[in-house]
Order: C-alpha cells, then sequence, then structure tokens
C-alpha cells in the first residue's frame, strides 16, 4: 500500500468534508470564483469561446449562447 498516497487522498478527503458545513453564502461566493476561473480559462485558450462570446464575458450563463 502506498502510505503517501493514503495520506493525500484522506487529506483531501478532509478538506472536502469541511466544505459540508459552508454557509450558503460562503458556497455561492466559491462557485462564482470558481466560475470566474473557468470562464477565464476557456476564453485565454479557445478561440472559438473568445470569438463567440465575444462582450458576453460577465454575462450569467443562461443568457451565454449554445
Amino acid at each position: 500500500m502506498n502510505l503517501r498516497l493514503l495520506g493525500a487522498v484522506l487529506r483531501r478527503r478532509a478538506a472536502l468534508r469541511r466544505r459540508d458545513r459552508w454557509t450558503r453564502a460562503r458556497l455561492e461566493a466559491y462557485q462564482a470564483a470558481a466560475l470566474r476561473e473557468l470562464r477565464a480559462y476557456a476564453y485565454a485558450r479557445s478561440r472559438f469561446y473568445r470569438r463567440f462570446h465575444y462582450g458576453l464575458e460577465t454575462r450569467p450563463l443562461d443568457q451565454l449562447p449554445v
């Protein structure tokens, strides 16, 4: 058994379990930050998204073209 891997898994599990006690506001803030990060990544690396969503970078997801 790989003890380093087991330790890493247990630390990750503990970190995820702490999120179970987040308030709704904290969860929404985390989700908003993660979405901003994902969109920035997509726009930086995808010519398609830069063109297709030009000018819509801050719009809610439900207002983006599919």
